[in-house]
């Protein structure tokens, strides 16, 4: 049996920077590239993101990202 452990809000909702489209889709600020892989014939890209810690990094794919045109 897994515990889980208790809920800790590391994140100000106010402070986060968040654009809306139209289409209502969430975008968000990439701080920086960390790394970068080879999975199925294809690049996925470590993100970090604007005011997130280490923890909160995931593996993106190009085509996954609005600012693809970017890299």
């Amino acid at each position: 049996m897994k515990v889980l452990e208790p809920f800790c809000d590391r994140k100000d909702p106010q402070a986060i920077d968040v654009q809306a489209d139209e289409d209502e889709n969430i975008e968000y600020d990439v701080e920086e590239i960390v790394d970068s892989v080879w999975r199925k014939g294809k690049v996925l890209y470590r993100i970090r993101w604007q005011r997130y810690t280490p923890e909160d990094d995931t593996w993106e794919k190009l085509e996954d990202m609005s600012c693809a045109v970017k890299l």
